[in-house]
């Protein structure tokens, strides 16, 4: 049987084929053909189905095309794409924002430690060597004061550490200065710790007779102090650079000297600055970090770079950084903002806020984001002081390695009774797993 039914759109077709899907089984002979040139559908239906099953699809498919008109939000499929793009990109950039003050976060309040190893004594000793690879005149030692010490103002290191220690402790800072080609050892060591590599950095193309402003990535030739080696040498000569100078009668009232060894097997906490003022080594030489300053536990060096003086100029040393297609420059000669950051990380583990240990990498890394403000540490900074985050992360380290300190010992002791119960009881004990050596015994025994 065939009926002839005349619909009001051709979109007929498209409803009719989505409801034939939602029907009955006993309606699923229902076969709904439509030309494409014609608004009339024709059923062909078997005996069990009539015709008016066309009617009543027909009245489904208007109810539910009002239906979708009343429907609010109707869109195409590119305005659907695009807000589910825009919000996408709104989500990435939420994400973005949070991980940014995350990293903020750990960079300001929990940064690492430089080093678990920090010591906490009354007196602490901060003698400032300045060593000049060029000959000192008189009048040039006689000009020196207390706020311009070669460069370094001595009042304001004194103040820093006052912000560092904790209450009770007190710093002594003297100065000296000495020429580095009376020290042979030291000056072979810094001779030894220069290295030479060409890298591909973003600058301008150096040349004498280059005066265009071409910036890109060009090749350079980096000379740069190898900080480790240099400290090592450093620390062996610590003792005879500053005797005399590390004097008894200068902090704790006695009469005879003392060298730093002594010294620091008294409690006296002796850290040893070391400013290399130099003025006859290349242009724009850094340490390898690109830094100026490098500190470990028992001493600090600094370089305080001087080529400027011999041709009349201003001491600018460029960075490796660039701003807006400018070099970024520091003064090489004032090195206060350097011998505080060095004092920091050696007596209190303070990291710059721009580094952090990366687990995964397995060394440290930089995130410049966080090199500004109040903090002597890295090239974006000028500020020669302790702010009260630095404070708070000095008395934070202090806290954790204090601790720290606690579970090495307690952790040694531990190794010592498995040490004497693998020795005495290894046999008697092994089936209940002293032997273990990964097991300790606490732990067996509580099993």
């Amino acid at each position: 049987m065939a009926c002839n039914l005349r619909v009001s759109s051709t979109r007929l077709h498209y409803g009719l084929r989505l409801i034939h899907s939602y029907l009955p089984l006993s309606c699923q002979d229902v076969r709904v053909m439509l030309r494409p040139d014609s608004s009339h559908c024709f059923c062909n239906t078997p005996s069990v189905v009539f015709c008016v099953v066309a009617a009543i699809l027909q009245d489904t498919y208007e109810q539910l095309m009002k239906q979708l008109q009343d429907l609010p939000n109707q869109m195409t499929v590119r305005e659907y794409g695009r807000n589910m793009a825009q919000a996408g990109a709104i989500t990435l950039m939420t994400g973005r924002l949070a991980a940014v003050l995350a990293e903020g976060v750990k960079a300001a309040f929990i940064p690492d430690v430089a080093s678990q190893h920090l010591e906490q004594a009354k007196t602490l000793l901060v003698p400032i060597v300045v060593l000049a690879d060029h000959p000192i005149s008189v009048e040039a030692q006689a000009s020196q004061r207390q706020d311009d010490y070669w460069g370094i103002n001595v009042t304001q290191i004194e103040a820093a550490l006052a912000h560092l220690l904790g209450e009770g402790q007190e710093a002594v800072v003297i100065t000296t200065q000495h020429e580095l080609h009376r020290h042979k050892q030291l000056a072979a060591a810094l001779h030894k710790a220069t290295r030479c590599r060409c890298e591909a950095v973003v600058d301008v193309p150096q040349g004498w007779d280059y005066s265009g402003t071409d910036m890109g990535l060009h090749v350079n030739s980096h000379t740069f102090i190898d900080p480790e080696a240099l400290l090592e040498e450093v620390e062996k000569s610590a003792d005879f650079l500053t005797h005399g100078l590390v004097t008894v009668a200068h902090t704790m009232g006695k009469d005879e000297e003392h060298h730093i060894a002594q010294l620091r097997h008294e409690g006296t906490r002796v850290i040893p600055v070391f400013v290399l003022a130099l003025q006859n080594h290349p242009d724009n030489v850094m340490l390898s970090n690109r830094e100026l300053v490098a500190a470990d536990h028992d001493a600090v060096v600094v370089l305080q770079l001087r080529q400027g003086i011999r041709w009349g100029a201003a001491n600018e040393v460029f960075t490796g950084h660039v701003i807006n297609g400018q070099r970024l420059s520091v003064d090489g000669a004032r090195s206060t903002r350097h011998v505080i950051a060095g004092l920091a990380q050696a007596l209190a583990g303070v990291v710059p806020p721009y580094q952090h240990f990366e687990p995964g990498l397995g060394r440290i890394e930089n995130d410049w984001r966080w090199a500004t403000g109040a903090t002597p540490f890295g090239p974006y900074s000028n500020f020669s002081g302790v702010s009260e985050i630095m404070q708070n992360a000095a008395r934070r380290n202090e806290l954790v390695a204090h601790v720290s300190a606690a579970m090495r010992q307690l952790q040694h002791q531990l190794d010592a009774v498995d040490a004497f119960v693998a020795h005495h009881f290894s046999g008697p004990w092994e089936a209940a797993g002293i032997k273990d050596a990964n097991r300790h015994w606490l732990d067996t025994v509580a099993g």
